[in-house]
């Protein structure tokens, strides 16, 4: 019956840390000798192998990046027929900067920048009605 007012106890305490983010990793205690961690991971209702792991790193943008991102929304509001394959090419002749065209992809998408164009089946009579 020790063990078991020991857990809830230990419970008690890790509760007042609800408010933090990622709090249940860090309710763990690791130099807990009543406690294995494989009981305060069951405890805590939270998978052992996500105790160890660490969250990743936030990617900081380098100024070269943000000046492409930049000149690419500028292209793109001028210009939004444009794709990604024409602002590649725009970017490598007036800006003088070496950029492939999948990074000015990856970049397009990540900003939400979509090119305009027609789509298919848009000159069939009431297209509307079968969708």
């Amino acid at each position: 019956m020790g063990q078991l007012t020991y857990e809830v106890d230990w419970l008690k305490k890790k509760s007042t840390q609800i408010l933090v983010p990622d709090w249940k990793k860090k309710c763990v205690d690791f130099s807990d000798s009543c406690l294995t961690i494989s009981r305060q991971a069951e405890l805590l209702s939270i998978n052992r192998s996500s105790i160890y792991r660490n969250l990743p790193k936030e990617k900081t943008i380098s100024d070269k990046d943000l000046f492409i991102m930049r000149r690419i929304d500028e292209l793109n509001t001028a210009h939004p027929t444009w794709g990604y394959r024409t602002i590649t090419d725009i970017i490598r002749r007036d800006d003088e900067i070496l950029v492939k065209r999948k990074k000015i992809r990856r970049m397009m998408r990540a900003m939400g920048i979509y090119t305009i164009y027609s789509k298919p089946n848009l000159s069939k009579r009431y297209y509307a009605q079968y969708n």
